[in-house]
């Protein structure tokens, strides 16, 4: 085996364990037999069966995607069927170098019913690439993507006892030439393609070790009556005087824009609180219609802000957002923010961290690869 042969395969094998362990994955594998209730456990507002284990999978074909948009598919020559891992990459527990479509599945018990203002959501939290989702034969829905975090409701396909999940997966070949490595179509981070990886940008190495799977965890959530959607966080600093801060963060105060979705089951008149940094801030909110958008408004003073390592520290407040119907907390979240300001001064070129000049260091060099 050649120097250069050697320098890739090392690269791929410590580039692709980066996603099947440390914080890429929030979960770790959980060993189960297939047809064992899954581990739940009981938060405010919602029920979570997690349903990561040993899934059953089948390759189905190679596929490659054209310049058109189109995928193509070749049935012959394929990797035998198993068992694997989930959450993992597909590439290290068994499917070495595999650009292609494969089915994964498993049981699960569902142990009860769902209330009338219960609703059932599969909850997928990482799938490279394309995925179609279906319930106890029936099709839920699809995807398509990489890093984002996405859900189906199944309140109307779920079952009490025994159900099946199944999930097809297609992490296909860009076609070389055509799609790659100028045009390509998917989006799938320095993982996929990065020019300074052995391989590169190269025809026949430069798509080696895909990241393909469902690399991230699987749940399952019962919601009940109403729950919190996306949350966004915008902070906003200001000086004493009310003008938008400048330099001098000892002065500064600030304002945190907290705009939540909620999505209730039951119309009617809830309570929504957000709390940070000493500070909480509380509406009455009625729900009319399935879903709403609340804005809440949190003032900071003298907040602690966010900096890079080199000119500060990168400090990060924890918002907590609770939804409460009649006295009672049915739902919650944590969300980690930083206060900071970014601009950029087009007539100098000079880009501000909170005021401050500072350079921003851009690399393509992936920190486990030496």
């Amino acid at each position: 085996m050649d120097q250069k042969t050697l320098g890739r395969r090392k690269f791929l094998q410590r580039t692709t364990a980066l996603l099947s362990s440390g914080p890429l994955l929030a979960g770790g594998a959980v060993t189960m037999a297939q047809t064992e209730s899954a581990p739940g456990s009981r938060t405010a507002g919602r029920t979570v069966i997690q349903l990561d284990g040993q899934w059953h999978y089948r390759p189905i074909a190679r596929t490659t995607l054209h310049s058109d948009g189109s995928i193509t598919e070749d049935k012959s020559n394929l990797p035998p069927a198993g068992q694997m891992a989930v959450p993992s990459n597909w590439n290290l527990k068994g499917l070495p170098n595999f650009n292609g479509k494969v089915l994964f599945e498993r049981d699960f018990d569902f142990p009860g019913q769902p209330a009338p203002d219960d609703r059932v959501f599969i909850v997928f939290h990482g799938v490279d690439y394309f995925s179609t989702v279906a319930l106890n034969g029936a099709e839920i829905g699809r995807h398509e993507g990489y890093f984002q975090r996405f859900e189906f409701d199944v309140t109307s396909h779920i079952r009490r006892g025994l159900n099946h999940l199944s999930v097809t997966v297609d992490a296909p070949l860009e076609e070389p030439g055509t799609v790659w490595p100028d045009h390509k179509r998917m989006i799938k981070g320095v993982f996929s393609h990065w020019d300074c990886k052995p391989g590169s940008t190269s025809m026949e190495h430069g798509q080696d070790g895909t990241t393909a799977g469902i690399w991230n965890r699987v749940e399952l959530e019962v919601r009940h009556r109403a729950w919190l959607g996306d949350v966004k966080i915008q902070p906003f600093l200001y000086d004493y005087n009310g003008k938008q801060e400048r330099g001098d963060h000892k002065k500064t105060h600030a304002k945190i824009f907290v705009t939540a979705e909620i999505t209730a089951a039951r119309p009617g008149n809830y309570v929504l609180t957000a709390e940070a940094g000493g500070v909480r801030v509380t509406s009455s909110v009625k729900i009319a219609e399935e879903s709403k958008s609340v804005l809440l408004v949190l003032p900071i003073e003298n907040p602690r802000l966010w900096w890079t390592w080199d000119l500060g520290e990168p400090y990060l407040y924890t918002c907590r957002m609770t939804l409460a119907s009649e006295g009672a907390t049915i739902d919650s979240q944590e969300i980690p923010f930083g206060i900071r300001t970014i601009a950029l001064d087009e007539k100098t070129g000079e880009w501000k961290l909170n005021g401050v000049r500072f350079f921003i260091r851009g690399s393509s060099v992936v920190p486990d690869l030496w």
